[in-house]
């Protein structure tokens, strides 16, 4: 899932480069999560997510 702080270090640096000026671009006009099927926390398919044993715990 996105969220502003994942596309405002592209304009940061957009800016820093001088190919945006502050306040050109809103980082919220740029991305939607509406399209998003894991955007509620839940796969898709509505069951919880098993996310399985992690990377130290198999080893």
């Amino acid at each position: 899932m996105l969220d502003d702080r994942d596309v405002q270090i592209w304009i940061d640096w957009l800016i820093r480069d001088g190919e945006l000026r502050p306040g050109q671009v809103n980082a919220r006009d740029l991305y939607t999560n509406d399209l998003n099927p894991y955007a509620s926390g839940e796969p898709a398919d509505g069951q919880p997510h098993d996310r399985g044993p992690t990377p130290a715990a198999t080893q």
